[in-house]
């Protein structure tokens, strides 16, 4: 389900804005994730014009439920495979869901001020929610049905990735 929703125009964009830059919008779509050995990783975006692959770098998007050893020498391995396809090295965008293996310290540490940082932005949001919906309903009263519609849509794809988690 994750791979289908990351796949999304709106999604790749989001993500791509939020990696790259603002100038890399609209410029990316998703591609076969399929590679030399056989093996698939979830989702890979790439510059949709070829031109300018010599100036946008392939973004490799992976989710995982834990990170370990294992998971990071398989990220490293689809790396390399995007530099021989690749003129620029790729950015690697991980979604971690639940919890870092602690076979090494580093990621443990990592993912300790991953959770802190976590944390602050949840306690933003929850803070944010009540002036959310009061923007959202000022909108409503301002907006066109088919624009109000879409913001609807995209507050429940936000509702949908909190439920998931």
């Amino acid at each position: 389900m994750s791979k289908w929703i990351l796949n999304h125009e709106l999604v790749v964009n989001l993500i791509v804005k939020s990696v790259i830059g603002e100038h890399a919008e609209n410029e990316y779509s998703a591609k076969p994730t399929e590679w030399m050995n056989y093996t698939r990783s979830d989702v890979f975006y790439c510059p949709i014009n070829r031109a300018k692959t010599k100036t946008l770098p392939p973004v490799l998007i992976e989710v995982q439920y834990a990170a370990n050893g294992a998971f990071l020498r398989r990220l490293n391995e689809y790396c390399l495979m995007i530099r021989k396809q690749h003129p620029i090295l790729p950015v690697a965008k991980l979604f971690i869901l639940d919890m870092v293996k602690k076979e090494d310290p580093t990621i443990e540490n990592e993912a300790v001020n991953e959770d802190a940082r976590q944390d602050a932005i949840n306690l933003i949001c929850i803070k944010a929610s009540s002036q959310f919906k009061q923007a959202m309903s000022r909108l409503e009263e301002d907006v066109p049905e088919s624009r109000s519609a879409q913001l609807n849509e995209l507050s429940r794809l936000r509702i949908f990735f909190r439920r998931d988690r």
